[in-house]
């Protein structure tokens, strides 16, 4: 619990906000490492990124819609991170 001299920060709704987001970031991460995983042993390939990218737009509009308050280049830009890992990896 952080705490400074003229309130708590764990009550602010920023924060909180703020905390929800990087939740939400987390998931989306596990999310796609463990899809490119399953994919790679059903196919022996990786993922591209506009695959990734395609999948967690349906994703956001269908089954998460709490993901909708993340903006859109931070899960681009972590897909592309992750596409390029795996592309020098392999």
């Amino acid at each position: 619990m952080r705490k400074c001299y003229k309130c708590k920060l764990q009550n602010q709704s920023n924060t909180l906000k703020l905390g929800n987001m990087i939740d939400d970031m987390w998931d989306i991460h596990v999310h796609i490492m463990l899809l490119s995983r399953r994919y790679y042993h059903m196919f022996g390939k990786n993922l591209s990124v506009s695959v990734l990218n395609a999948h967690i737009a349906k994703l956001k509009k269908r089954t998460k819609p709490h993901w909708a308050d993340l903006p859109e280049s931070s899960y681009t830009r972590r897909c592309a991170t992750l596409w390029q890992i795996s592309r020098r990896f392999f």
